[in-house]
């Protein structure tokens, strides 16, 4: 019972330290718990005992957002929040298995290197396959901790994971060393020296880092106007108000007309409609862009062979549609559904799995006044490899998104996290679009230049070097 508390307690501590709680620090010494438990586990099963009682609260808290699902598919919105959360703790029970047995193999000394390394590789393996879900990193705790996420831009985000778990590890092993401190800290010296060597490293990069990439860049740019609507679900899940939306995004947008903006940025689904089929709702899409002179970047649906796209849209000053981004990794149980034969009976209610969406399979950039955007819908910018991929030949990555399926819950700051790591990892300016927030420009050391906070509505106005 006293490990499973404990582990517990490390699981909440980890939970507490995501994005949209104010405890980033905690971060740094809540696997503590967990790890003197897993180091004191006499046999495997203890150890497996460890990680799914750590895992599940770990995860269970930083993906309770989830819940709020609920609201749209009922109680299939909780099977969908613990389902996910159990999924996830998998990968942490078998980290606390193969840990038990490096700690056996290794010595001691060694451990804050063997086991954030192992760490590391669980959370790169939680992203792979069709159902990979790359939320719930340790290290994007840390997205507001600019000096030391820097280390991302050859790490990714599994680097800075790496090292909250090499400093939690130098802890556990002080913490179960017997005598005083000063003894404690003689017996792990190389190891609390390898810690203390990471962390003035990670640092000194940082700081190196920001001087380097942070300076200004060449003067002028390119006027860009993000729009935030701040549209509720319930709004735009009616049909009804196709045109109303419209009309309201429009009015938004010529509050910024005085800026000259040479592109104009809508949210996902911001044309709630198939744009090319829909002759009535392009005519006003299109007019808005000539008489606004700009370049138009929308979210819309597509379609086309009986297949069925979430697509972003680049319509041109004179009205025609000139590039198109068709997202390439759907969200399993959100846009489509696996296990159909099996799973549509019993969720078939709902109403959103009528028929599924299909991936894209072509370009992963649009080009809007002459610059060139590494494009992703949603949260296709949770993925590392999918941010690396766009950012080549790329002027900045955008992101496209509504979160007003989540509310005010967490899920919007999880999400702004995942833009902060991408900056880094590609040194590129990072521009996310959200129907009710958060819209943001995040400059290619992370930190926000720009942002709009939940709920908000208005426009975003900057000038991309």
């Amino acid at each position: 019972m006293k490990t499973a508390l404990l582990c517990a307690l490390s699981g909440v501590l980890v939970a507490l330290s995501f994005p949209g709680f104010p405890l980033p620090q905690l971060a740094w010494i809540a696997l503590i718990p967990y790890l003197v438990c897993l180091y004191r586990s006499e046999n495997f099963r203890q150890s497996l005992l460890c990680g799914f009682v750590f895992g599940s609260v770990y995860f269970g808290g930083a993906f309770f957002w989830l819940s709020s699902t609920s609201k749209w598919a009922g109680p299939a919105g909780y099977l969908a929040w613990i389902g996910l959360s159990l999924y996830q703790s998998i990968f942490i029970v078998l980290f606390s298995y193969f840990a038990w047995l490096l700690i056996r193999a290794f010595n001691r000394q060694l451990h804050p290197l063997v086991l954030p390394l192992l760490w590391a590789f669980f959370e790169w393996l939680r992203q792979a396959g069709e159902f990979g879900s790359p939320g719930g990193y340790l290290g994007s705790t840390q997205y507001l901790n600019t000096v030391f996420i820097q280390t991302a831009q050859f790490s990714g985000v599994w680097g800075v994971s790496a090292l909250i778990v090499a400093v939690n590890t130098a802890a556990a092993l002080l913490l179960l060393e017997k005598g005083n401190l000063f003894k404690k800290l003689l017996s792990n010296l190389p190891s609390v020296c390898f810690v203390l060597g990471l962390l003035a490293a990670s640092y000194s990069y940082g700081i190196d880092s920001i001087n380097k990439y942070g300076g200004v860049r060449s003067i002028g740019g390119t006027s860009i106007a993000v729009i935030q609507p701040a549209i509720a679900q319930e709004q735009k899940l009616d049909s009804f108000k196709l045109y109303w939306m419209i009309d309201e995004l429009e009015l938004l947008t010529q509050k910024t007309l005085s800026y000259r903006p040479k592109i104009v940025i809508w949210p996902e689904t911001a044309v709630m409609t198939y744009l090319i089929d829909d002759k009535a709702a392009f005519a006003k899409v299109r007019d808005i862009c000539v008489k606004g002179g700009f370049f138009l970047v929308t979210g819309a649906f597509y379609r086309e062979s009986g297949r069925i796209y979430n697509s972003i849209f680049v319509v041109s000053p004179q009205g025609k549609i000139v590039s198109r981004y068709d997202k390439h990794h759907l969200m399993p149980f959100g846009e489509y559904l696996p296990f159909k034969k099996v799973l549509y009976p019993l969720l078939k209610h709902t109403g959103y799995f009528e028929q599924d969406q299909s991936p894209g399979q072509g370009t992963v950039h649009i080009t809007a006044a002459g610059r060139k955007f590494g494009a992703m819908i949603c949260f296709e910018s949770l993925f590392e490899g999918m941010g690396r991929q766009r950012s080549g030949g790329s002027d900045a990555l955008l992101t496209i998104t509504n979160d007003a399926w989540f509310g005010r819950t967490h899920a919007a700051e999880q999400h702004i996290s995942a833009g902060v790591f991408r900056a880094v990892e590609n040194r590129k300016y990072f521009i996310q679009a959200a129907n009710t927030g958060i819209s943001a420009l995040i400059d290619p050391c992370g930190r926000f230049v720009k942002r709009m906070e939940l709920d908000i509505s208005g426009p975003m106005v900057f000038t991309l070097p």
